[in-house]
């Protein structure tokens, strides 16, 4: 039976999606009998809450939330940078299906990790957070979810396109996944 490793994040369009394609890439690279029996995806997670804050605070939430391509600053630097194409991935929602299908969901952050558990509380010891696995994410601090928590699919030369803002984030996702994948393969099998 085939595992598959989620990766989440919020509105699954910047860190997940940057840990889904490196990950997936480095199981490659690792080992490709092993790449073949491991499925990597990822998906978002927003409750309802959230999103009622965000409105209480006078941010507009883009409508359809889920079903969207990366922003074009992802697209562009993990091409650029790693020669990888996410074009044409699309944001999907965390549904129940999805968290009682696979066999560990990886949160990009420990804030995600306690949101999925707030949400799917019966998950308890398939989920853990990136962060648990290697060490906490040191972004810049400009790197920061949108108003809305998602930009227009248009270039949009927000504080994260910028080159040694976005390639910081990138290597930082990149650095965490090399120390934590003998961790994720050792408790998935």
């Amino acid at each position: 039976m085939r595992k598959i490793v989620l990766f989440v994040c919020n509105v699954n369009r910047f860190r997940s999606v940057l840990s889904h394609f490196l990950f997936q890439d480095m199981l490659i690279r690792k080992d490709k009998t092993v790449s073949q029996e491991i499925d990597v995806t990822s998906a978002g997670i927003v409750t309802p809450e959230r999103i009622q804050k965000l409105k209480a605070e006078g941010i507009e939430i883009q409508a359809p939330l889920f079903g969207r391509r990366p922003p074009p600053c992802v697209i562009f630097y993990m091409a650029l940078i790693k020669g990888l194409d996410c074009s044409q991935y699309r944001s999907k929602a965390l549904v129940p299906a999805l968290a009682n299908e696979v066999s560990l969901i990886i949160a990009v952050q420990k804030d995600i990790k306690d949101t999925v558990l707030t949400v799917y509380p019966g998950l308890g010891k398939k989920v853990v957070s990136l962060e648990e696995l290697s060490h906490t994410l040191r972004f810049h601090p400009l790197v920061k979810e949108p108003p809305g928590l998602m930009p227009l699919a248009e270039f949009c030369m927000q504080e994260c396109d910028h080159w040694y803002i976005m390639k910081e984030a990138l290597l930082e996702i990149e650095e965490c996944l090399e120390k934590a994948t003998d961790k994720i393969l050792d408790r998935i099998s």
